[in-house]
């Protein structure tokens, strides 16, 4: 699992035990302390799945896949209300072939959170453009935009501005008005965290460690175009989906529609993905909320060649493929089954842990400096309750990718990642 999902997971697992609070999240890795990188939603959330299911690998699967499933079925449903319902298969197609937006979920991202947030934004604010107004609409977006904060801090700005993007609908002047609201809603949360003394010792926190952090960070590697390089990631992670619908569209060019709605799909896409060209701390999966707009661009634009009359023949179609699709999902359970505990990302470090793990019996284990920055290693120990490491000098047992250490004796232990040793007798 991605080092950052391994992390919301232990912290998860601890909540769970009353090991932390809300607004102390608690790490036990190296130099165990309190966890200022995000904010506690989903790590809130995620420890009532450890309640229920203990502590088991599969747990942040679990977890990930309710959200999975919940913004599958709001994905439908939009594209069920502004498209037509014979649309929704092929832009669930063409959402799940987009790669990242199924590592978020496989990873345990706080993005597998964020979007069904936005996606429910998106269906109250549509609901109020076809003029469904309900004197709660409003209220619940400040609500969601609040449940953003927690989630991610500033990205709830994209959920207040998401109005504005409702422009070409329904007018700015009205785009504007609704974003004071939801703004005014929003700042109620907001104004209470502020009051309540842990809440806003969290909040300033994470604006220390992760907002100034981001925001003075220096890229390195070699992939680096200057700002923009976020958008050839995302290029590069729609151009499947999108190359399919270019086909199609050549293939139906006479068959294409562009109405209001593609604008305002356009500029939510652009509202959850731009601004990250702002800094220079980019990860492509900073941008998956904006996934499901892009994809709703290009069904929208295909939809006159999507929406065919119904047909003996698509009956047919029906008939074989609606049992397929469950022989489908029977055999990704049975698979999931049959491997269970047959690791692939990570496997050898995973399995190193466990064999020092029976070894050691849950005596404190030194870590050698070479090993001090390989935080996967502390991460998977502390997730999967396998080892407990420190940098003290006084460990009896001591890990290293050397394969001499002064005043150690190597174990004699089937281990690849690592080795392990023990402190010799004066």
């Amino acid at each position: 699992m991605f080092l950052d999902g391994l992390i919301y997971g232990a912290i998860s697992q601890n909540l769970s035990k009353g090991i932390g609070s809300t607004w102390s999240l608690w790490y036990d890795g190296l130099n165990a302390g309190v966890f200022k990188g995000q904010l506690p939603l989903f790590m809130w959330l995620e420890s009532y799945a450890f309640r229920v299911f203990g502590t088991s690998h599969f747990v942040e699967r679990v977890f990930c896949l309710l959200l999975l499933l919940l913004t599958l079925y709001l994905f439908n449903l939009l594209i069920s209300i502004i498209i037509g319902h014979r649309a929704a298969w092929f832009g669930t197609l063409l959402l799940l072939i987009t790669p990242r937006f199924n590592w978020v979920f496989a990873n345990n991202m706080i993005e597998s959170l964020l979007l069904p947030l936005v996606l429910t934004t998106f269906l109250l604010l549509y609901n109020m453009s076809l003029g469904i107004n309900r004197l709660w609409h409003l209220p619940v977006i400040g609500a969601l935009a609040f449940a953003t904060f927690l989630t991610k801090g500033p990205v709830a700005l994209g959920i207040l501005a998401l109005p504005l993007a409702f422009s070409p609908s329904y007018g700015i002047r009205k785009g504007l008005s609704d974003a004071a609201i939801a703004c005014s809603y929003f700042g109620l949360g907001i104004a209470g965290l502020i009051l309540y003394n842990p809440s806003n010792q969290c909040i300033a926190d994470f604006f220390a460690a992760q907002v100034l952090g981001t925001i003075n960070y220096v890229p390195s590697g070699s992939f680096w175009l200057g700002h923009f390089t976020i958008v050839l990631k995302l290029l590069g992670e729609l151009i499947v989906p999108l190359g399919i619908g270019l086909l199609l569209g050549v293939l139906f060019r006479k068959k294409l529609t562009f109405t209001r709605t593609t604008a305002v799909l356009l500029l939510t896409a652009l509202l959850f993905s731009l601004p990250f060209a702002l800094f220079k701390k980019q990860h492509v999966y900073y941008t998956v909320p904006s996934f499901p707009f892009y994809i709703l661009l290009v069904v929208h634009a295909l939809s006159p060649s999507l929406q065919l009359p119904k047909s003996t023949l698509d009956n047919k179609l029906h008939f074989i493929l609606a049992p397929l699709g469950w022989v489908m999902i029977l055999i990704g359970i049975g698979l999931g089954i049959w491997n269970y505990g047959n690791y692939t990302r990570d496997k050898h470090l995973i399995t190193d842990l466990q064999v020092i793990s029976q070894h050691t019996k849950s005596v404190r284990i030194g870590i050698d400096k070479d090993l001090a920055g390989h935080w996967s290693i502390f991460a998977y120990a502390t997730r999967y309750q396998l080892a407990d490491f420190s940098t003290s000098p006084d460990s009896p047992f001591l890990v290293s990718a050397r394969n001499v250490v002064d005043g150690y004796s190597k174990v004699d232990v089937p281990t690849v990642s690592f080795h392990l040793f023990e402190k010799q007798a004066p």
